[in-house]
């Protein structure tokens, strides 16, 4: 987990936030929001993370994200 944080951390501002997911306490995975040009440079970063050759992650969807709001305002 330790090698895992610190690899977040090092994606700086790349790395827009990231956590872990849960249906009350059962643990569903986690999610990642990253800043990245397509999702190959998406798919790289995940395959650069720590967790992915010990098999933590089983399977990863990358999806786009528009950002309509932030900090209650339009953009």
């Amino acid at each position: 987990m330790a090698d895992h944080l610190a690899f977040l951390a090092k994606l700086g501002p790349q790395m827009i936030g990231a956590g872990p997911l849960f249906d009350g306490t059962e643990g569903h995975g986690g999610i990642w929001l990253v800043e990245a040009g397509n999702p190959a440079d998406v798919q790289a970063l995940v395959e650069q993370d720590p967790f992915w050759p010990t098999g933590l992650r089983k399977n990863v969807q990358i999806l786009e994200w528009r950002q309509v709001f932030r900090n209650g305002q339009r953009v």
